[in-house]
C-alpha cells in the first residue's frame, strides 16, 4: 500500500492535485472499514497538497479576494458533509458516481475564443461562487477528500481563468480548507 501511495503522491502532485480519489480507490481495494478510508485518504491528500500550497505562498501567487467567497462557504459545508452519517453502501455508491462524473468532466476542454482576454475569464458572481463552494464542500466532506477533483473541471467549464490560474486557485482553496 505504501508503494501505491508514493506513486499516487508523485503523479498527482506533479499536475497540481492531491490524489484523494486514488487513495480512496487503493484503500477500498484493501477492504478497510469505510470510516477509516475517508480519514486516511483525506490526510494523505492534505499532506501532498501542502507542498503545492507552500510553493504558491512563497511565490506570492494567492489571490485572496477571488477565493474567499468560494471557500468561506465550503468549509462549514465540508464539516456538515463529514458529520452526516451514511451507510457503507451509500458511501461507495456516491464515491463511484462522483468518480465517473469527475473523470468525464476532466475530459472536457475549454479554450479562450479569439479576442477573449483574461478579464473576461475572471467574471464570476458571488452567488455562483457560493453555490459552487456549498456543493464542493459538502460532497468533499461526505466522501473524505479535499475537493480539487470537483473544483478543477468546474473552474475549467466556467472559464474562471487561464488553466495556470485555475490550478493556482485550486491550491489556494486547499490552503483555506487546511
Amino acid at each position: 500500500m505504501l508503494f501505491f501511495f508514493l506513486i499516487i503522491a508523485f503523479i498527482y502532485s506533479s499536475v497540481g492535485f492531491g490524489g484523494g480519489f486514488s487513495y480512496l480507490a487503493v484503500l477500498a481495494m484493501y477492504i478497510l472499514p469505510y470510516q477509516e478510508i475517508c480519514l486516511t485518504a483525506f490526510m494523505c491528500n492534505v499532506i501532498v497538497v501542502i507542498g503545492g500550497v507552500v510553493i504558491y505562498i512563497r511565490n506570492k501567487q494567492i489571490d485572496w479576494k477571488k477565493i474567499l467567497p468560494l471557500t468561506i462557504v465550503s468549509v462549514p459545508m465540508a464539516y456538515l458533509g463529514a458529520v452526516l452519517k451514511i451507510s457503507q453502501e451509500t458511501f461507495f455508491l456516491i464515491l463511484g458516481v462522483t468518480l465517473i462524473i469527475a473523470a468525464l468532466l476532466l475530459w472536457i476542454k475549454t479554450e479562450a475564443k479569439n479576442g477573449e482576454n483574461l478579464q473576461e475569464y475572471s467574471k464570476t458572481s458571488l452567488l455562483k461562487n457560493s453555490f459552487l463552494g456549498d456543493g464542493i464542500g459538502f460532497l468533499s466532506g461526505l466522501i473524505g477528500i479535499g475537493g480539487g477533483i470537483f473544483l478543477s473541471p468546474l473552474l475549467n467549464l466556467m472559464k474562471w481563468n487561464t488553466p495556470r490560474k485555475r490550478r493556482q486557485l485550486y491550491f489556494q482553496q486547499k490552503l483555506i480548507n487546511l
